[in-house]
């Protein structure tokens, strides 16, 4: 059923996005050896690592890095469950358990240097046991895990491991970029790698989207609801899908219910981007602010901050505010001018009425 809320696990529920399908599963067949599929948030990323992570057949493992909390070591308690899981996949389970047993985790530090020895004693096991199977790690909203020092680790089983493909997907664009080695200091950098973009839905595609899926409930809608719909919602299938499910329980009112909670989403999203940038908080709202309002170039970005704040606002320090902006998927530039990546941050962003750290001042001076 498309209008489920849950990501996808079936090729049948999955819309759409048949080019990236197919070249997904062209590089699992090809036994390439790292994968990234980009996207905005709630593009369909995780369904399709789902649907051809329960097509392969094991070893895999499937990790949700949004659950990785902690520090370094935290990182090594995850990949030292992952390669145990991929060895007994392959292996008796009590063989393995007896070469792995002088592998302690406890003692070890938070540093990368302190936990790689003992990276290298699994991987090698790893490698031991594994023999010419492939084995398959996927891990969604990978970048969460950069702040960890995984590109050392993920390139030290790139260049250790010879059967093991990692899938990896992230809705931080620019984080992604930074982890998986855009630059000649990063560790990965220069290791080839498939990249599999996914855009928004194409406007007739959600219209066929839509449809289908009201279909599916039985539910007849006209279509000038359906264009409405596309029309608020801009081809974000995560939320045209909530929209189909608050639908089939709420009929007209369903809208309401999706900005409700898109609201709340959105929302936190924007206070986990702020809460290390608080010298910074009102700079970054104040051009979300300018960008609810309408789509705006560099200079009128510029102009807006300065006439609200009352300072010069340097070009250095711009670029920086528009950067991080559009690295972690808020905004996005078109040709000259700038935008909302999601059009449902325009509610969350114009609920924030009181800029937080600021007092109760007015709302920001229009330009």
């Amino acid at each position: 059923m498309y209008f489920e809320l849950n990501p996808k696990e079936k090729k049948d529920d999955f819309f759409n996005y048949e080019k990236q399908y197919e070249m997904l599963c062209e590089a699992i067949e090809k036994k390439d050896k790292i994968v990234v599929i980009k996207g905005v948030r709630r593009i369909g990323k995780t369904s399709l690592m789902k649907v051809v992570f329960n097509k392969i057949k094991e070893p895999k493992y499937y990790l949700d890095a949004r659950f990785v909390e902690g520090r370094e070591k935290e990182l090594f308690r995850v990949l030292y469950a992952i390669f145990f899981d991929l060895i007994k996949q392959t292996s008796n389970k009590w063989k393995v358990i007896e070469k792995i047993k002088d592998i302690s985790i406890s003692g070890i530090g938070v540093s990368i240097s302190s936990f790689l020895p003992e990276m290298t004693k699994i991987i090698k096991i790893f490698n031991e046991e594994i023999g010419s199977k492939q084995a398959y790690i996927f891990i969604d909203e990978a970048q969460k895990l950069k702040q960890y020092g995984f590109g050392n680790i993920l390139a030290y089983i790139y260049d250790n491991t010879q059967n093991v493909t990692v899938v990896l997907s992230g809705s931080e664009v620019g984080v992604m970029d930074e982890l998986l080695g855009e630059k000649e200091d990063s560790p990965l950098y220069g290791r080839g790698k498939i990249v599999i973009e996914m855009q928004r839905l194409e406007r007739d595609k959600s219209i066929g989207f839509m449809r289908k899926g009201f279909e599916q409930l039985g539910k007849r809608v006209s279509e000038e609801t359906i264009n409405n719909v596309v029309d608020r919602l801009d081809g974000i299938i995560g939320w045209l899908t909530l929209y189909g499910y608050y639908y089939g329980r709420y009929g007209e009112k369903a809208m309401d219910y999706v900005i409700s909670d898109a609201k709340k989403i959105v929302t936190k999203e924007i206070e986990e981007f702020l809460r290390n940038r608080k010298d910074s908080e009102k700079r970054y709202l104040l051009i979300l602010k300018a960008l609810s309002s309408k789509d705006s170039s560099w200079s009128q970005l510029k102009t807006y901050l300065e006439l609200n704040l009352g300072v010069k606002i340097s070009k250095s320090r711009l670029y920086n505010y528009i950067n991080s902006l559009m690295s972690y998927g808020f905004i996005a530039r078109k040709g000259e001018v700038y935008s909302l990546c999601d059009p449902l941050i325009r509610n969350a962003v114009e609920g924030i009425r009181f800029l937080p750290g600021t007092g109760s001042g007015p709302e920001p001076t229009t330009y």
